[in-house]
């Protein structure tokens, strides 16, 4: 057993742990929950629910200790050892099987059910913190099915209620990060593209309800979606990070508050063959003019500009008197980074449009400067391997968004050298399968700009769709290839492995499309299969026929 390297319990909780190794670990939890885990931009769920929660319960207790010893294991890489032989790593394995064998004892069904949302958090973090994205995808899909039983229930209100003294946060917290990992198995699935849809299929011809379950999902939790009261109005300058914090979850509430009457809109205009290329012209330029579409990016656009001129005075304060690396600073540039990502993500009905995307220049090439100041920051930490993973923020995401559809090419190859400079996993996006997308995107892009105006190739361009199969040891691409004198629109993927990859890369093959959808991938995946798409549709009930 390995000894700590503290001696003291602290005291009031050394009645939760049964030795200082035990104390140890969950120190080192209540590290990863105050940096990285939960993100820069740390919210209650991780800054004081999850940490008293794992404190008091002895089914969330052992989950929390797995991580802590687990990021202990990984510690062992910066002085050369394997941390797969390391005593922190058996302990971590053997926490991990205490608290599933504690929440399959666990008493009432609403403390089952809180245990059990948080246990799949938890564990999808644990996984995803040693690299097996598989496992995560499964606790993933599990932890919310948990959820969309629990909201489709007709007890579904008293259950909640029964989650926390004041359920309001905690029970809206819970639904934002679970709605996040909904939109990341939009594109990493747990089998084939095919299986995914063919599943989906299958489920919405045997439930011709579904439309209606959705509505009532969303009009139960709708109470959970909206600002505290206060928070109407925004002050013309925020006077500190946590006010500005508050302020952005409650504009990203508003924003999802829109969502769920445009989706019905696009699944009509996404309804057609992929392989028609008029009909996917029509679909975009269709989404580009529809007025209720219009309204949702416009009223989305307005609710940003509210925040961001409050936000902006501060964060150039902050960033001019503190320290360049503190915690003020770092949430500050975090959210400053969510905020360029959304303000574009939000403009998707304008996917189509060359101009509109070409004008993104500037915010794709600030974001590539924010992300690499994160991770600088990040890889100078002690505990460098486990400050690679996070579960809450999508900096991989923003990166491969820039590396794929910023018009400037030296930004875009800024974007992948970042992408490949620093290796990380955030939930179940990883950078190294997001890089060989970005390099595979290199070349179509060569291919592309040989024909046409810079319109013409992009609307050829926006056609482009990656995924993750097999929890991402397949990797696909569709776009449009010229061959024989014609433009088609093709699938192609590859195997890949974090450990076998090449320095030659991965080798890409042609195969039949997986899917005869149209789908359009602008910040997020968007088909008639999905149920939640871009931000501000987010309190749609995920589609989850395939889990």
């Amino acid at each position: 057993m390995v000894q700590p390297s503290t001696s003291i319990l602290e005291l009031g909780m050394e009645r939760h742990f049964e030795n200082e190794l035990q104390y140890l670990y969950f120190q080192e939890w209540q590290f990863l929950t105050k940096g990285n885990l939960g993100g820069y931009i740390s919210t209650k769920l991780w800054s004081t629910y999850l940490p008293q929660l794992t404190a008091q319960s002895i089914v969330l207790r052992p989950a929390a200790l797995s991580l802590g010893a687990m990021s202990r294991a990984l510690s062992m890489q910066c002085i050369g050892q394997n941390p797969s032989q390391s005593d922190h790593y058996q302990n971590a394995v053997a926490y991990y099987c205490k608290a599933l064998r504690h929440l399959s004892q666990a008493g009432s069904a609403a403390a089952t059910t809180k245990e059990a949302m948080l246990l799949a958090i938890l564990f999808t973090s644990f996984e995803g913190l040693r690299g097996n994205v598989k496992s995560a995808l499964k606790h993933t899909y599990h932890g919310l099915l948990i959820m969309r039983e629990l909201c489709a229930s007709p007890e579904a209100m008293s259950y909640i209620d029964q989650l926390a003294p004041d359920p309001g946060q905690f029970i809206s917290e819970i639904l934002a990060l679970y709605w996040r990992l909904a939109v990341q198995t939009q594109v990493v699935s747990q089998g084939s593209a095919e299986l995914k849809e063919s599943g989906t299929v299958s489920a919405g011809k045997s439930n011709h309800s579904e439309e209606l379950d959705r509505e009532v999902v969303n009009n139960r939790l709708s109470r959970y979606l909206l600002p505290r009261p206060g928070l109407s109005d925004s002050p013309k300058v925020f006077m500190h990070v946590d006010e500005a914090l508050e302020h952005w979850e409650a504009t990203t509430r508003r924003m999802e508050r829109l969502g769920p009457r445009v989706i019905p809109l696009l699944d009509k205009f996404l309804a057609g063959d992929a392989r028609n290329h008029t009909k996917v012209e029509e679909a975009i330029e269709g989404i580009q003019k529809n007025r209720e579409v219009t309204y949702f990016s416009h009223e989305s656009q307005r609710h940003l500009r509210i925040w961001h001129d409050a936000f902006w005075p501060l964060y150039q304060r902050t960033l001019t008197i503190s320290e360049p690396c503190s915690g003020p600073t770092m949430t500050l540039i975090c959210l400053r980074i969510e905020y360029l990502a959304l303000s574009m993500y939000s403009m998707f009905q304008m996917q189509g449009n060359y101009d509109a995307v070409s004008a993104l220049t500037p915010k794709c090439r600030e974001i590539n400067e924010l992300c690499e100041i994160v991770f600088r920051r990040q890889a100078q930490d002690s505990r460098e391997p486990s400050m690679r993973f996070s579960i809450s923020p999508g900096l991989t995401w923003h990166l491969i968004f820039v590396a794929m559809n910023c018009r400037d090419f030296v930004v875009r190859e800024s974007a992948m050298r970042i992408l490949e400079t620093y290796d990380r996993q955030d939930g179940l996006w990883g950078s190294a399968p997001f890089l060989e997308i970005a390099k595979r995107n290199r070349k179509v892009e060569a291919e592309n700009c040989g024909e046409g105006d810079m319109k013409q190739q992009w609307l050829r361009l926006s056609r482009r769709v990656f995924l993750l199969e097999e929890a991402g040891d397949r990797l696909i691409f569709r776009h449009m290839s010229k061959e024989n004198g014609c433009w088609d629109y093709i699938e192609e993927y590859a195997d890949f492995s974090y450990t076998t990859t090449s320095s030659l890369g991965i080798e890409w093959k042609r195969r039949p499309p997986s899917s005869q959808r149209i789908t359009l991938q602008w910040g997020r995946t968007a088909t008639t299969s999905m149920g939640s798409l871009w931000p501000g549709m987010g309190c749609s009930a995920p589609r989850l026929a395939d889990s």
